[in-house]
């Protein structure tokens, strides 16, 4: 079930959800993934990624853990890091119906945020109405407190409560390869109009079968190449409120 959750980080929401086209199996999952960006001559710009995740799927409920990081360097400088860490619990209601429950902490200290922490929970709406076709919506409430570096004033440190609203689409294109899109809004509840979207897009292609190993572990290599739009209503000072962002990278990942 779990995915290659790196190219999720891109702005103010982070994207932990699986998109995989086809229902998951029963039992544990584990992930490595890792990317690395280098320029050199004109421009010198070196960005190192990496997250590492781990899933279990029982027959009614599901459990989710992802730890990502990434960090950049040019001319000497760094020009970017930042740093999330998410749990996630669904557990089956009746049909198509989950609950949902989550908790995060995130850092982006190039967008003058020191440290995120929130709680969240709601309902999701889970389909797979064809082979290979993944369909999700879900609703939640979240609360979330935030805390700026000392320089930077801004209304939405402090305490605050927030619904997120998500669609996931996932898509099977060939017999090793997938696709999906999902996409984020999360307007402030006291504040509708301060608000926070994000969508992104991949396209995967599993590198190998899997190949089970002496004591039952299946290996199986991928490529992710992922884009993203993220947008904030009232970013804090100095900061642009539109980030693009694309990324490519390889995992392993083993049941």
């Amino acid at each position: 079930m779990l995915w290659t959750l790196l190219a999720v980080a891109y702005g103010q929401i982070y994207n932990p959800l699986d998109p995989r086209p086809s229902p998951p199996s029963e039992g544990a999952t584990y992930s490595v993934s890792a990317g690395l960006d280098l320029d050199q001559g004109n421009t010198e710009r070196l960005v190192v990624k990496g997250a590492v995740g781990a899933s279990w799927i029982g027959a009614r409920a599901e459990s989710i853990a992802v730890l990502h990081g990434d960090s950049g360097w040019a001319g000497g400088e760094t020009t970017t890091q930042n740093a999330f860490a998410h749990v996630r619990h669904n557990r089956l209601i009746v049909g198509p119906w989950r609950w949902v429950s989550f908790s995060q902490l995130s850092a982006n200290p190039f967008k003058d945020l020191a440290l995120r922490s929130l709680v969240g929970t709601g309902i999701e709406w889970r389909a797979y109405p064809t082979e290979g076709v993944h369909l999700a919506a879900a609703t939640t409430v979240m609360a979330e407190h935030q805390v700026f570096e000392a320089s930077v004033i801004d209304s939405d440190a402090g305490l605050h409560a927030r619904n997120s609203t998500y669609v996931l689409l996932g898509l099977q294109v060939g017999d090793r390869s997938t696709t999906g899109f999902t996409a984020f809004l999360q307007p402030r509840v006291d504040e509708p109009a301060n608000c926070r979207a994000t969508a992104d897009a991949f396209f995967k292609v599993d590198l190998s079968q899997p190949a089970e190993d002496a004591v039952g572990i299946r290996p199986r290599g991928n490529l992710q190449v992922s884009t993203g739009i993220d947008w904030d209503s009232q970013p804090p000072p100095d900061v642009a409120p539109l980030d693009a962002t694309v990324d490519v990278m390889l995992g392993v990942t083993w049941k």
